[in-house]
């Protein structure tokens, strides 16, 4: 029945919306389906903008005898209640038509409705985690269900402007990066200027500045202001003119009248001073011509009263603030001197949040994990990159070996990961006195098992079969690379150990060939044996009076364990032979 709740459970995700403000809907009648499966209408919810209202109604249709996908299997729905979202992006809410969350379709309750709405801010792919409870019957029984189930829904980002510039973003987590662009600017002939103050002590006057970076949490404001100037020359001063002017009556008696015209790039004339009588310098003040499509020459005139007006020379002249030079080479020179006129200035502005970034650490006591930024309204549980199910909490006990992390989003929408974690779990040995074995799990990839604390020489499968009275361990490692030492687990088969290791002397040890065997008990006699570590009998004999002398000569170089047995119980000693 899996299946069918999660189909469920992808719409129910308004009632846990605070204070939710969307309007009230009404479901699709026409959503339907003859298939004995759940119907969503539409199907995926489209995607939201930031900076951009999004509404959507989605319709779901639940039938009361449902067909689980998986199965096959033909079953009642008679319950679902949705009990826990989180995720729900930042500016986004829901509202559910059937406000307790509860939805009973024995009862007539098969269509439902809810409404998103809102103004997404943070652009992203939202992770929105619901749980749910179903009771559903099926062959006489009744069957409970809970599971939590995660949607995606994408939030794109949107455009973001002003009257004067554009920004590619308003909102971010942690630290952000906005690229602006000024939008207004003037012809060629003007001077525009920008002047950035970007809210976090960095300012500009490009139009495309570098990319802004915020990178602490914190509202800002961005604001630009455009100035946009024309260039006109106020006044010319004439130098001095060329000799060619000449020629004409009134030459005879005094000296040139000069004047000049403004020339556009197509050599016409499109501003003319008046004429200074009988002077080779000159000031013309109160010129006020705008510069508004260059480039512009100009040309300096001998005004004659019989003859045409002679030439004195054209020049070149830069357009920028201030005095600028012109000569025409032969001699006619001087300064023009142009200022700036405004005509726009405006300004704009526009706010930038960067929303705090949770802290994903992670602190681990045994097998515990935790968080612990344990304030967060949302946090999910991964195990080898799968979520678990039903864990919601700030912390979570960890069962298995693997990589486990937790993914939290606080109330602004804004999420972290923490680093994988390796856990280790620890191994346990069972002992089965009916078949009288040792074993672990056959989970692991390799396994060394240990004999009072030595190495056993070729032990190394997940089981030992009738293992010596003594005290085991096993060492695995798994495909996660853990190497893992289990606890260690006696086997005392039909004898009780006796717990005064001192009772039992031994020496020399190590020993070459002879080892003396001296135990407390001199009233009774006794079983001696030694085993090599794989369990293995190389030595037996019936001993009495408290001591024992054993001829090890022809055993190998290596570790054993004696063994003394006793009615009351038995005494062990590691002998090590050279």
């Amino acid at each position: 029945m899996k299946n069918i709740y999660a189909f469920l459970a992808v719409f129910f995700v308004g009632i846990f919306a605070a204070n939710a403000q969307c309007p009230t809907c009404a479901p699709d009648l026409t959503c339907t389906n003859t298939t004995g499966t759940p119907q969503i209408c539409p199907a995926i919810p489209p995607n939201a903008t930031t900076g951009v209202y999004y509404e959507q109604v989605m319709t779901f249709f639940i039938p009361t005898d449902v067909v689980d996908p998986s199965s096959g299997i033909n079953a009642t729905l008679l319950q679902l209640t949705i009990t826990d979202v989180s995720g729900i992006p930042f500016g986004l809410e829901f509202t559910l038509n059937d406000a307790d969350g509860i939805f009973y379709p024995p009862q007539g309750e098969n269509y439902g409705c809810a409404t998103i709405c809102g103004t997404p801010v943070l652009p992203g792919t939202y992770d929105i985690v619901i749980s749910i409870t179903a009771l559903a019957e099926a062959f006489g029984f009744e069957v409970t269900q809970n599971d939590s189930f995660i949607i995606t829904l994408i939030v794109e980002q949107g455009p973001g402007g002003t009257s004067t510039f554009t920004f590619d973003q308003s909102a971010g987590c942690g630290s952000i990066d906005v690229d602006y662009v000024a939008t207004i600017g003037g012809d060629a002939g003007q001077l525009t200027t920008y002047s950035w103050d970007f809210g976090n002590g960095q300012t500009g006057t490009e139009a495309d500045p570098s990319p802004v970076n915020y990178g602490a949490a914190g509202t800002y404001t961005a604001s630009l202001q455009t100035v946009i100037s024309n260039y006109v020359i106020t006044s010319v001063n004439l130098a001095g003119v060329n000799g060619n002017w000449g020629g004409d009556a009134d030459d005879l008696f005094s000296t040139a009248d000069p004047y000049f015209t403004i020339n556009n790039a197509a050599g016409s004339a499109v501003y003319t001073s008046g004429t200074v009588n009988n002077q080779t310098s000159a000031s013309y003040s109160n010129v006020n011509f705008t510069l508004s499509n260059p480039p512009y020459t100009i040309t300096f005139w001998d005004s004659d009263d019989i003859t045409q007006d002679d030439n004195l020379g054209t020049s070149s002249f830069n357009i920028a603030t201030g005095s600028q030079s012109f000569n025409s080479g032969n001699g006619t020179s001087g300064t023009i001197n142009i200022s700036l006129s405004e005509v726009t200035n405006i300004s704009a502005s526009t706010t930038v949040n960067v929303f705090p970034q949770p802290d994903a650490s992670v602190s681990v006591n045994g097998d515990v994990i935790s968080c612990p930024n344990d304030t967060m309204p949302t946090y999910y549980w991964y195990y080898d990159g799968v979520l678990i199910s039903g864990e919601s909490g700030s912390s979570l006990t960890m069962t298995e070996s693997g990589y486990y992390s937790v993914y939290l989003q606080n109330e602004f929408g804004c999420s972290s990961t923490s680093e994988p974690y390796l856990y280790c779990a620890p191994v346990e040995v069972f002992w089965n006195a009916a078949s009288d074995q040792l074993s672990v799990a056959d989970t692991y990839d390799t396994y060394q098992w240990f004999y009072n604390g030595m190495l056993l020489q070729g032990a190394i499968t997940y089981y030992l079969i009738s293992p010596p009275n003594g005290v085991y361990a096993v060492q695995v490692t798994n495909s996660y690379g853990c190497t893992v030492t289990s606890e260690m687990i006696t086997v005392n088969v039909g004898v009780e150990e006796i717990a005064m290791e001192d009772q039992l002397n031994i020496y020399p040890n190590p020993v070459t060939d002879v080892l003396n065997v001296q135990w407390n008990n001199t009233t009774e006699s006794a079983n001696l044996s030694i085993r090599d570590l794989s369990g293995r009998l190389v030595l037996v004999e019936r001993v009495a009076n408290g001591n024992a002398v054993l001829d090890l000569s022809n055993l190998s170089s290596g570790n054993y364990i004696l063994e003394l047995q006793m009615e009351e119980g038995s005494l062990r000693k590691q002998v090590v032979k050279l």
